[in-house]
């Protein structure tokens, strides 16, 4: 290990996203959101402090021109600002008309932010996600999934096609316009049913593109992380090792990615080789919940189940690549 901030933030750290080669961004439950080093110096605090719990940072993202980020909150705000110059340029409220049965202050929690090339973006909440213009932030389109569920993850593959995981389920969407209004369904490759021996659903965390355009990784609640063949439309490879919660999965090259979960593990798989983990890091306070890499470092975000004084907050771990 190269060094370890423990008190990077006061509570969980729900994102960590590159921004730079040697920079990146990490947003909390704490409401904060922090500009660092790749060595682990704290560049300068971009989102105010004030842990209040209905504006937890719940998703994060940088514009593809790396000059903003975007700030997905629990009360269903999105926040747009300039990294450089710590700027807020625009902060407005999403609304969904779906009905999710949970607590009220979750209703409107924005559960997924992701950048396209053009600088437009996606944002996901309950019964579906809206495209939104990265230069006057109107919507675009916007795309119904469920009555309900929350679209977690929004994944461009390729053009003209998305992969959208709602709830349990991962769909690829194809872009239908102009003939038709919005994204039509052309496959469903996960969909996992609620076990009754379980109290936890088997959602699905974390989506990524592996080894081109052909295949995805995920990771899931009943603690499992798969690939999928897109063109076969089959899963190809499946691990479980963990115990609890899958939050993220972060491919390295091809065919090699990281997973961190609730039992306060990382694990490196390699789908060439078996299903099998290469290497394990542990002696984390708690649940890893986010990763991030560059060409050599790899950064994991960590907190403990109650963070306080004793038991400290939300930490950040950095390895070396080359010794992992």
């Amino acid at each position: 290990m190269i060094t370890t901030i423990y008190n990077a933030h006061r509570d969980d750290i729900h994102g960590l996203v590159g921004v730079r080669e040697d920079q990146f961004i990490s947003g909390s439950k704490d409401g904060t959101v922090k500009l660092w080093s790749i060595g682990g110096k704290l560049v300068k605090l971009l989102q105010e402090d004030n842990i209040d719990y209905k504006k937890w940072v719940t998703s994060i993202a940088v514009s593809y021109n790396s000059k903003k980020y975007i700030s997905g909150h629990r009360n269903g705000y999105v926040q747009i600002s300039k990294i450089d110059e710590n700027c807020k340029e625009r902060y407005w409220k999403m609304s969904s008309d779906a009905i999710v049965n949970c607590k009220e202050r979750n209703e409107n929690r924005i559960t997924a932010l992701t950048t396209i090339e053009n600088n437009n973006f996606y944002v996901g909440m309950r019964g579906g996600f809206f495209l939104m213009n990265g230069k006057n932030y109107k919507t675009i389109l916007t795309t119904k999934t469920s009555e309900r569920d929350w679209v977690y993850c929004i994944l461009p593959i390729s053009f003209n096609s998305i992969g959208v995981v709602t709830g349990t389920e991962l769909e690829i969407l194809q872009d239908a316009r102009p003939k038709r209004s919005g994204w039509e369904k052309t496959a469903i490759i996960i969909s996992e049913k609620f076990n009754n021996k379980s109290n936890q659903r088997p959602f699905i965390s974390d989506i990524k593109m592996i080894g081109g355009n052909n295949h995805i990784v995920a990771s899931l609640f009943d603690s499992t992380s798969r690939v999928i063949d897109l063109v076969k439309k089959e899963e190809i490879f499946r691990t479980s090792e963990h115990s609890g919660r899958v939050w993220q999965v972060l491919p390295i090259d091809k065919s090699s990615y990281f997973t961190c979960a609730d039992d306060g593990t990382i694990k490196s798989f390699d789908i060439r080789v078996n299903k099998n983990s290469l290497k394990t890091l542990d002696n984390h306070p708690g649940r890893v919940s986010s990763l991030h890499h560059n060409s050599h470092v790899l950064v994991a975000g960590s907190c403990p189940d109650k963070p306080n004084d004793k038991n400290g907050a939300g930490q950040l771990f950095f390895y070396d690549m080359r010794k992992i």
